[in-house]
């Protein structure tokens, strides 16, 4: 099957430390026209996604757990752009879950719908794409909104990892809340991130002060304006 994008990953998960080491992974990539290139390693743990954002934003180097970001300017177009998967336990020589696969690669317009409708409520011009690559492998067109600091990455990839259960646009808060519940680990999350994701729909996204921060952790469930 021809793809309209091609993706090229030649990063090494392996140097990583991963808080959480399975599931649906992403990772930053470089664009030049149709080709994707991986800017750091496809992770299944979110946070090294915010130590690379705050690179960005800030140009200071961040260290964690196997990974070192550097300004790599890859939102110089005013986009972000992501690899998006499942991924098997670190390590480990087994495939990934049958079942996720099967959820992502069934879901992944569902889970487009679920971010334009969150960018939408928050007036954004630009719009989540997500298309696919490659078998359990797609290319995530990130809209600017969502690069601008930890907390909104981090929201990103929470909305990415619930909505790959579902998301009916017809009814998004009940859907989106319904598959919290059937994603593991992240129903507990959402009394404390729900609120925040109605602040940000009706005043949008927080401007993030990251001078002075410790990127790796700071992601939406523990930042507070």
């Amino acid at each position: 099957m021809k793809y309209k994008y091609t993706l090229i990953d030649k990063q090494n998960r392996s140097v990583l430390g991963e808080g959480r080491s399975v599931g649906l992974g992403y990772g930053f990539c470089h664009r030049e026209g149709d080709t994707f290139t991986t800017a750091m390693p496809i992770t299944a743990c979110k946070d090294y996604l915010n130590d690379q954002v705050y690179s960005e934003v800030t140009g200071k180097l961040a260290r964690n757990h196997g990974f070192s970001s550097v300004r790599q300017d890859i939102f110089k177009d005013g986009w972000g752009y992501q690899a998006m998967s499942v991924l098997p336990q670190l390590g480990s020589k087994s495939a990934p879950s049958e079942t996720h696969v099967k959820l992502l690669e069934g879901n992944y317009l569902k889970m487009q719908d679920c971010l334009n409708w969150f960018e939408q409520s928050c007036k954004s011009e630009q719009f989540t794409v997500i298309e696919k690559v490659g078998d359990n492998m797609f290319v995530v067109l990130t809209p600017i909104m969502w690069c601008g600091g930890t907390a909104m990455i981090s929201l990103n990839g929470f909305m990415l990892r619930v909505s790959m259960y579902g998301f009916d646009k017809k009814d998004p808060e009940k859907s989106f809340k319904a598959s919290a519940k059937k994603c593991e680990g992240c129903d507990y999350y959402m009394g404390n991130i729900w609120p925040k994701m109605e602040r940000i729909m009706k005043d949008g996204p927080p401007k993030q002060d990251m001078t002075h921060c410790s990127p790796h952790n700071l992601g939406i469930n523990g930042y507070y304006w």
